[in-house]
Parts: structure tokens; C-alpha cells; sequence
């Protein structure tokens, strides 16, 4: 978003991810032989497949190009389903903001998990993350939109 003021197009990549798109879960805990354990989603969660599809789009949008040093931004638009409650058959059905259930920054940890190795060596990397959920549109199929490129390192400071 403002870190695009200073750098060309070409440090930016932007792809689309035609996924429906699924929050990071948290951890299960649990008990195994008196010690508790930590558990992570099983393979069947459908995580995985929102994971891989990331991924895959990644990889192609990366086109070969080197991972990027230093810090990174990471914008995304979450596009989720838009529930039959929210329906109208005779009126537009714009896209709204998202607020139910399925917090935000488990979408974007979803997303950056998937995308490591790709255009960072670690998602520790990003230091700027903006992230938003919308309902989809009439029309529109759930997806994911994602931009990332190299953060500006300068900050202007509170006067």
C-alpha cells in the first residue's frame, strides 16, 4: 500500500488464488502419557488444500526469481463466500467487509505459512501486513488476492 510510493512496479508481484480460503487453526492440546502435546490440524482438515493451492500460485507468480532479503510487505484480500442469508435475487449483491467468524490474522498466517521458501526464506520476514476479509459479490467466486514486495525501511516519526 504506501510502501509502493517509492519502488517500481517491477519489485511488486501480485497474483490470485482461486481457493476458498481457510483460517490457520490453533494448535490442539492435549495429554499423552501424563506430558502435554501439542497438535496440529489432522491431514484431512481442509487447511491443507487452501495451503497447497497458495502455494501453487506462489511458485508460478514467482516466476524463478530469487527470495527476497530484508524486510518484506504482504497485503491480502481474503474473498469468502458470500452465505444465502446475504442472498438477494431482484437487488445488487455487492461485496461487504467480513466480521463473523474466522479471524483475520489467521487467513494471512495461513498464507504465509504456504508461501514460505517462495519469496522469503521465513515468514518472520514480513514486517508490514495488511490484510482484509470481504464477502464475495454476486457474481464473484471466493479467492485470495496477494501482493507482496520489499518494505520501505524509513519511518516517518511522531512529531
Amino acid at each position: 500500500m504506501c510502501d509502493r510510493d517509492e519502488l517500481s512496479a517491477d519489485d511488486w508481484t501480485t497474483f490470485y488464488v482461486d481457493a476458498i480460503p481457510k483460517p490457520q487453526p490453533r494448535h490442539q492440546i492435549g495429554v499423552v502419557a501424563g506430558k502435554a502435546m501439542a497438535f496440529e490440524a489432522p491431514k484431512s482438515h481442509p487447511i491443507h488444500v487452501f495451503k497447497l493451492a497458495v502455494r501453487e500460485a506462489a511458485i508460478k507468480a514467482s516466476n524463478g526469481r530469487p527470495r527476497m532479503d530484508g524486510p518484506i510487505v504482504l497485503e491480502t484480500e481474503i474473498v469468502l463466500p458470500r452465505p444465502a442469508s446475504m442472498t438477494r435475487k431482484t437487488k445488487p449483491n455487492p461485496s461487504v467487509l467480513h466480521h463473523k467468524l474466522g479471524d483475520v490474522d489467521n487467513y494471512a498466517k495461513a498464507i504465509m505459512d504456504a508461501m514460505d521458501g517462495i519469496f522469503w526464506a521465513n515468514d518472520c520476514q514480513v514486517a508490514k501486513l495488511y490484510a482484509a476479509k470481504w464477502y464475495a459479490a454476486g457474481d464473484e467466486r471466493p479467492h485470495c488476492k496477494i501482493t507482496v514486495g520489499p518494505a520501505r525501511t524509513k519511518r516517518s516519526t511522531r512529531k
